[in-house]
């Protein structure tokens, strides 16, 4: 005799795909930001942020931005995203690496609005 929903898919969890079925994965995915690369950097910051370290911070005064340590993003696109979106607000960047390892950086104001200049 069955218990439960017998129409219900059944979903095959193994250690190489259950990244990809996270379903916090596919949540990403319907937000169609950037490509899946970028879309998986997301998904590991947002599990390192909140299943790992348990991530508290106050959402209306913290923004944490997912960047590729891949990624070919130049400081002046960097600059430009975090004005973007900063509103006052505090800006950690998230730098993901292939390896799984996310290093976060505190971006501060004066930093942005005084961007070192190469002397020629």
């Amino acid at each position: 005799m069955e218990s439960g929903n017998t129409s219900s898919k059944k979903l095959v969890v193994d250690r190489y795909t259950w990244l990809d079925n996270h379903p916090k994965a596919e949540e990403i995915k319907r937000w169609n930001i950037g490509s899946p690369t970028y879309q998986k950097t997301v998904l590991q910051v947002y599990l390192d942020l909140c299943e790992g370290m348990h991530f508290t911070a106050n959402k209306e005064n913290c923004i944490v931005l997912p960047v590729n340590a891949q990624s070919n993003m130049t400081m002046a696109r960097l600059r430009e995203m975090i004005h973007q979106i900063a509103n006052g607000r505090s800006i950690t960047l998230a730098v993901y690496e292939s390896d799984s390892t996310i290093v976060y950086y505190e971006v501060e104001n004066y930093i942005l609005d005084n961007p070192v200049t190469n002397p020629s």
